[in-house]
């Protein structure tokens, strides 16, 4: 019976709202109970050219900007992480850059009247609105293992952070 009971207390504090991350689509919080779990892994499986990639930054996005982090440890600083072992980095800033500034005016962004560093702080900021702090990695699959990848993540614990959530 203990056991029963402990285990019932940690599915409900999974499925507190704290224990749950939202999305910008209310259809995917639906079919998910109300969001991502904390701690749970998801997989975004579909052919190639079918917006993985673009799903997968759009919900980074979104992590980040739709959620205020709660803490378990309150020393810490809560952390989402996004890898992408495929686009470059100047494509993923582009989509972010694109998405977040389409999503706040309704219309795409003149590339040419802005420049890096302005990107670059426009990002940041709009990124880390609800206080979380986000790694963005490019990653050559070639030259990365999935060893290396939790030793990443391990160093950014070991650096003082709480991670959230981890895109890949």
């Amino acid at each position: 019976t203990d056991m029963i009971s402990k285990t019932m207390d940690a599915v409900k504090q999974l499925n507190e709202d704290n224990g749950k991350m939202i999305t910008g689509w209310k259809s995917i919080n639906k079919m998910l109970n109300g969001g991502f779990r904390k701690g749970e892994q998801w997989v975004i499986s579909a052919l190639q050219h079918n917006y993985k990639s673009g799903f997968t930054q759009s919900l980074f996005v979104q992590l980040a900007t739709l959620n205020v982090p709660v803490m378990k440890d309150a020393n810490k600083k809560p952390l989402i992480i996004l890898f992408s072992f495929e686009d470059d980095m100047h494509i993923v800033t582009e989509f972010i850059y694109r998405y977040i500034y389409f999503n706040e005016t309704g219309e795409l962004p003149d590339l040419t009247k802005v420049t890096g560093k302005e990107v670059g702080e426009y990002i940041t900021k709009k990124l880390s609105v609800t206080g979380y702090h986000v790694k963005i990695l490019r990653i050559n699959p070639s030259e990365w293992s999935y060893k290396q990848m939790f030793n990443k993540v391990l160093e950014y614990e070991a650096c003082g952070y709480e991670i959230h959530a981890v895109l890949i």
